[in-house]
């Protein structure tokens, strides 16, 4: 039964559009691959979720990739993240050095002297921030818009959970050889080898079974046992949703420019394989150098060598991820294919697209149906269809459509 659309409501810039189905075979139906496919109907901007006019991101992000819509070049992002990076840096890199040579063969302190100091003064950012990132999780300005997409009232995203995790691997090596009669540096140098480990190994596991390790606890925005996708993914989406202030816009947007872009599936996996390789691998030989190499030459390394790990990996992320942005919207048209491996939605709300594009889609099917052979489209831009006993169309005698004034009601369901 067919029925007049209500009256469209203003929109005011974006609307929703659901998430294509993935394609299934229906008992009984049709399989005659000579017969024509049915024409896709465009996009109804009020966000009709009817299976008719439900629409596919596949058609609207055909000729470019979606877009992101975030930058680290405005509101000052760079300099931030300069000044917090250049912060860790001089607290958990430059002080343990500088102090312990120095208090060591300058002072000619005692060990357990020596590590007390440098635990006392170490800390102070390392907590800031992870009180902070708490802090706009749970009680900020905006907080029901920084946590992740259908998590709780008090829920955290994953990023929270590692980065908690990588203080407590940090802080335990250093109270403990700090606390111990005499001190033993030894234990200390162990720090920055455990927070690697722990950083690093799950981003490992997942590149090596991308899509195949399941949870049963909420991931960010994955809900409970469904595959997770490698690390990286998940870093990306928390530290630019809530550090960044990209919000649940971008996490919506970042899944659907996941889902849509084989490229840069594969860049996350290969990132998430370099960082969880090389970070496993450099943490395990500091762990052996901290007990093996002598007591100087132990401690320097176990300090600077993960900071230089950073430095240059970071360098190379940079490096191949402008690389891989241009490869994947010079060659989108010839790579982009529909969504392989959707996440299961759960509570995430629709994907947003800006009606622009909407505008644009509907423009472009308009134009490409009307030069085709066949049914024309009428004034609203909609091919008729010729589904016999639809109710809102009839064949004339000669075989042509003609779209009816009045709609037909039948008593029984079609």
């Amino acid at each position: 039964m067919s029925s007049s659309s209500p009256a469209p409501t203003p929109t005011p810039h974006r609307v929703s559009i659901a998430s294509p189905a993935p394609s299934t075979t229906v008992a009984g139906s049709n399989t005659n691959h000579d017969e024509p496919k049915p024409e896709r109907p465009p996009i109804d901007p009020q966000g009709d979720s009817t299976p008719q006019r439900r629409a596919s991101q596949y058609d609207i992000y055909a000729s470019e990739p979606p877009p992101l819509d975030y930058t680290v070049k405005t509101n000052n992002r760079e300099r931030k993240i300069l000044l917090w990076i250049a912060l860790l840096y001089v607290e958990a890199g430059v002080l343990p050095l500088l102090l312990f040579f120095s208090l060591r063969w300058g002072a000619h302190l005692s060990n357990t002297t020596n590590l007390a100091i440098i635990t006392s003064l170490i800390g102070a950012v390392s907590g800031m921030k992870v009180s902070t990132r708490q802090w706009h999780l749970w009680l900020g300005k905006g907080h029901h818009t920084r946590r992740p997409i259908g998590a709780g009232r008090w829920g955290m995203d994953i990023f929270q959970v590692v980065l908690s995790m990588c203080m407590a691997s940090f802080f335990i090596p250093l109270i403990i050889g700090s606390s111990v009669s005499p001190g033993n540096p030894r234990i200390v140098a162990m720090s920055l080898p455990c927070t690697m480990i722990v950083l690093t190994l799950p981003m490992l596991l997942t590149s090596l079974f991308p899509h195949k390790l399941k949870v049963p606890f909420r991931v960010s925005s994955l809900p409970t046992w469904q595959p997770l996708p490698p690390f990286a993914y998940f870093f990306v989406e928390d530290v630019v949703a809530v550090d960044g202030g990209g919000c649940t816009e971008f996490r919506q947007a970042w899944r659907v420019r996941y889902e849509e872009s084989s490229t840069m599936r594969k860049h996350v996996r290969d990132i998430s394989l370099i960082f969880g390789c090389s970070g496993v691998t450099v943490a395990i030989i500091l762990l052996v150098t901290a007990w093996v190499a002598p007591l100087d030459t132990a401690y320097g390394l176990c300090w600077s060598m993960p900071w230089l790990w950073g430095m240059v990996l970071s360098l190379v992320t940079v490096i191949l991820t402008n690389r891989m942005l241009v490869r994947e919207r010079t060659n989108w048209r010839s790579e982009h294919v529909e969504a392989q491996l959707p996440f299961s939605e759960g509570k995430y709300d629709p994907p947003i697209v800006p009606l622009d594009r909407v505008a644009t889609f509907n423009a472009e099917e308009h134009r490409r149906r009307a030069s085709a052979p066949g049914p024309r489209p009428n004034r609203n831009g909609n091919a008729l269809a010729t589904v016999p006993g639809s109710g809102s169309e009839d064949e004339g005698e000669e075989g042509q459509v003609m779209e009816k004034k009045e709609p037909v009601r039948h008593d029984s369901a079609p």
